[in-house]
């Protein structure tokens, strides 16, 4: 995997303004990243998903490993790194 740029955080999160500008270049380029993503129980997961659409602050992405669209609240998110290879 690489970085797709580096990631400015906020605290040990990921600035959302920052994660939502290369969430929606990746929807933009239909490239699948790698999420690190805090539920709102606070566990922290990293998901493969491939970015569709952003609006009000909330990411629909297909997750292949549940085999479904999820939305996902931007502000939650704490790492993007681009999981194509190449």
């Amino acid at each position: 995997l690489r970085r797709v740029q580096d990631s400015p955080l906020v605290g040990n999160r990921l600035d959302p303004a920052v994660a939502m500008a290369l969430l929606h270049q990746a929807a933009v380029h239909g490239k699948t990243v790698l999420m690190g993503y805090i539920d709102p129980a606070g566990v922290a997961t990293q998901r493969v998903v491939t970015p569709i659409s952003l609006h009000g602050g909330h990411l629909m992405a297909f997750d292949p490993a549940q085999g479904r669209m999820r939305e996902f609240a931007v502000h939650r998110v704490t790492s993007v790194m681009s999981a194509d290879s190449g």
